[in-house]
């Protein structure tokens, strides 16, 4: 029995901006005479406060091909290809990494991670990316404010569990916040 898996990604966007503004001395604090507050931490938090929204954009949806209907794993690498499969599961199919762009603001850094959960008889787990080992800390928007992420992963099957059939699929999340 042959199955074909893909995977459609759920993604999330995430951009967590904080800004703390302060109109006058806090009650029973000693006024301090004009001049000798620094405004820095102020300017600093509206300046992070200004940045456009992080967003991710799905491009190309990972596919994992056509597998067998028997318990096993299978790994995705980075170049659309199955690096891995010690079950002997995949059976054919054209297997894709995903791609995704992240946008923000020009020439800024972005910390990414990647998570899933089991679904259907299926999971995903260490997740591979373009941008090095995840979590990411610090990527860099190009001077457009965008970045390719290509993914991939392993892909677990419980057999038992899975339905069988084309166009299974499993969810991931994307998170991308400014650093």
């Amino acid at each position: 029995m042959l199955k074909r898996v893909q995977i459609r990604a759920g993604r999330t966007m995430t951009a967590v901006i904080l800004a703390i503004l302060c109109l006058g001395p806090v009650r029973n604090a000693p006024a301090q005479p004009p001049g000798t507050v620094k405004p820095q931490p102020l300017l600093e938090a509206l300046n992070k406060a200004s940045k456009a929204a992080v967003s991710v954009v799905l491009d190309q949806q990972m596919d994992f091909g056509q597998l067998a209907d028997h318990d096993g794993s299978v790994v995705l690498g980075l170049t659309d290809k199955i690096v891995s499969d010690p079950d002997l599961i995949h059976y054919g199919g054209s297997p894709y990494s995903g791609i995704h762009t992240i946008t923000g603001d020009p020439n800024t850094a972005v910390d990414i991670s990647i998570s899933s959960a089991p679904s259907g008889g299926m999971s995903l787990s260490n997740f591979t990316s373009s941008e090095g080992n995840l979590p990411v800390i610090g990527a860099l928007l190009d001077e457009n404010g965008e970045l390719t992420l290509t993914i991939g992963a392993t892909l677990t099957l419980d057999a038992e569990s899975a339905s069988i059939g084309p166009g299974q699929s499993i969810s991931y999340t994307i998170t991308s916040i400014y650093n």
